[in-house]
Parts: C-alpha cells; structure tokens; sequence
C-alpha cells in the first residue's frame, strides 16, 4: 500500500479536539543568520565588498565580492561560515535565488564544519543546512519559490552575539559616563564590560582605525583623558561562556587606584570578536 500523500497523514493526527502528534513542517537549519532578507548585520556594513573577513555576521567572504541589497546578497565569489559542532548523520545544504532551489549549490564539510558557497553574480536569499536527505528550506505555490519559514531576527542576533558583538554609541556620552573602571596603574583604566549574550570565547576587543580618538577616561565630563587604544584584561565565565570582560584603555596622567568614567563620543565602537 502506497503511503498517503503528507497533508492526508497531517489530516489524520487531528480528532476533534484532540491532536495526535505535533508535525514539524521543516526540518531546524543548523546555520546562523541564514536569511538575507533581513540579516544581522552588526557591523553595519553595505554596498560592494570586496575585502576578505567577515562582513555579515558569521559569513566571511573567502574571494571575489558580495553587494548587499534589501532583498538578499549578490554573491560574485565564495563565501563561508564555520560551524563550532558538526552534526552526526545525513545532511544537506541547499540555497534558494531568485530562480529558485538548486541554481547554486552549497557544499558541507563535516571535517571543517564549514559550508561553503559559490556564486557567480547569483542574488542569494537564503542558505540552509539541516539533518536529512531533502531540502526544506522553500517550496513552489503556482511556480513561484517560497521560504517554508522566515526567522526570527531576535533569535538570530542573540546567537549571533555569541561570537561578535559591537558596543556603539549612536550619540555622544561625553557628558554622562557609559562603564566605569579603575586605574590599575598611571597609564591602564581596567573597565569591566558585561556582556548581553555570553560568547563562545573570551573576546578580542578592537577599535576601528582611527576610533580610539572617540573614547575618553576622566574623573568627570569637564576633564577627560584621552584613550589611545584597547586591549583585553580579565574575563568571567557563566556555563563556560564569557559573561564579563574587563577590557583595559590605555591613557595617560592617571592617578593609580582611583576611579574613572568611561566616555564614548558620537560615532565611537568597541568589537568584541570570539569568531571562529
């Protein structure tokens, strides 16, 4: 006997009020950030890009380049994202375009526990991996590719906080202290950072070129210090993730045990990087 079609079986878990089984329509996709309509984008990054490194959160651009648009990401080269655990059994990887499922084709490996994806001026949407030997990631309605899900950008951006995250300062705190810190010597202000989302790994913190000009140490707003770089100092776990960071801002005419405000003008970032 043939099985019944899926919505048949689907049919059939329901009597009345009682539902059966609960059915799953998709199977979970073990990537992060895997939709392109509506990416976590930390870095705020647009345009053409061209530089290999990460541009959206958890994809690096290994070569070639990749245009971000509103609706997806025009991928002219090949681009990665490492997973920090392999899954055990069968899996598949799949991408949808504009043009549908199979237009380009990703490739998994599970000695890497990278997937791997290459395109030659193909606007991407989205990029799954998932347990099985099918995709589920979008299905045809009269012809026409559909997503079967679309994620929840929360979700996304808290696991993508596990391994990057920014501190910026959209305005310009020079009035107000954002974190305060202690002088460990003349030079160091040791400011201890919590973290929103624990991350993988203690973070590398850095500036961008130029940034450190932003931050400022002072007693108060009217006499601040200026800060000439950030490195890392103590960490602290939670469940054997960084949940704090000190991170140490080097300055100058500090007066040792004494505590300091930390300011950040309009414009000024803090990476935090615990990317694979």
């Amino acid at each position: 006997m043939e099985d019944a079609p899926f919505h048949s079986q689907t049919m059939r878990l329901f009597s009345g009020s009682v539902i059966a089984a609960k059915v799953q329509p998709c199977n979970r996709n073990l990537l992060d950030n895997w939709y392109f309509g509506n990416p976590v984008n930390q870095r705020d990054v647009s345009g053409t890009i061209s530089s290999a490194g990460y541009f959206l959160d958890r994809w690096k651009l290994v070569s070639g380049s990749v245009t971000i648009s509103a609706d997806g990401i025009t991928l002219n080269g090949t681009m990665q994202q490492v997973l920090e655990t392999a899954p055990v059994g069968t899996v598949t990887v799949s991408a949808l375009t504009q043009a549908g499922v199979g237009e380009v084709v990703p490739t998994y490996d599970s000695a890497s526990k990278t997937v791997t994806v290459t395109a030659d001026g193909k606007k991407l949407v989205a990029v799954k991996l998932e347990m099985g030997p099918q995709q589920t990631l979008a299905h045809q309605e009269d012809g026409v590719w559909v997503l079967n899900e679309i994620p929840d950008y929360g979700e996304e951006l808290t696991k993508c906080m596990r391994y990057l995250q920014v501190l910026a300062a959209p305005y310009d705190t020079s009035g107000n202290g954002v974190a305060i810190g202690y002088a460990n010597n003349t030079v160091d202000l040791w400011v201890p950072i919590p973290l929103a989302v624990p991350m993988r790994i203690s973070p590398t913190p850095t500036i961008p070129t130029g940034g450190a000009a932003l931050l400022k140490a002072g007693k108060t707003s009217g006499s601040p210090k200026d800060v000439t770089r950030v490195t890392g100092g103590w960490a602290m776990q939670t469940g054997g993730a960084c949940s704090m960071r000190s991170l140490i801002f080097t300055s100058s005419g500090l007066t040792a045990g004494e505590t300091y405000a930390l300011f950040m003008q309009q414009g000024a970032q803090i990476v935090l990087s615990a990317e694979l």
